[in-house]
């Protein structure tokens, strides 16, 4: 069994190398802000403090999105029409399909990135707004049933 090692000079290849390390970048930013969200208290009595924290994260997020598709559409390009410049070998197409691959995993990773991030940032938006109005119900209730029981006191007084 043959083992091959592929080498891509980074002074040639800036381009490629420029799209890797925005794309390690933007992975890092993704988890930064997934942690900020999945750390926001959500318990009912601090859902209108976990409300006004999630509307301060949401600019990260369109943020983030809005980087992330913009790098998504540059490596798409470049996959598209792509320009390595080389060293000569023997395995030129093996190499050049390696790196190709490398470069759609990234894409596919941001992708996924975009799709987890609004994800999670809508299911505790959607949770904290469904426990606002189960205490809004709630209080509902109990005002309802006191005033049910204040109009039937005087049906049993005499």
């Amino acid at each position: 069994m043959q083992t091959l090692k592929f080498t891509l000079p980074e002074s040639n290849n800036s381009e490629y190398y420029n799209l890797l390390n925005r794309s390690n970048s933007l992975i890092v930013r993704r988890n930064d802000i997934n942690k900020s969200l999945l750390f926001i208290n959500t318990k009912m009595w601090y859902s209108c403090r976990a409300k006004k924290i999630l509307a301060a994260i949401r600019p990260d997020v369109e943020s983030f999105t809005t980087d992330a598709l913009k790098w998504k559409n540059e490596a798409t390009n470049f996959i598209l029409k792509p320009h390595f410049i080389f060293p000569d070998g023997d395995h030129l197409q093996l190499e050049f399909q390696h790196f190709i691959d490398n470069l759609r995993d990234s894409a596919h990773r941001i992708e996924t990135s975009i799709n987890l991030l609004e994800n999670n940032f809508n299911n505790i938006g959607v949770f904290i707004d469904s426990q606002l109005n189960f205490r809004l119900a709630f209080s509902s209730f109990i005002i309802a049933l006191v005033a049910l029981i204040v109009a039937l006191i005087p049906m049993f007084l005499p």
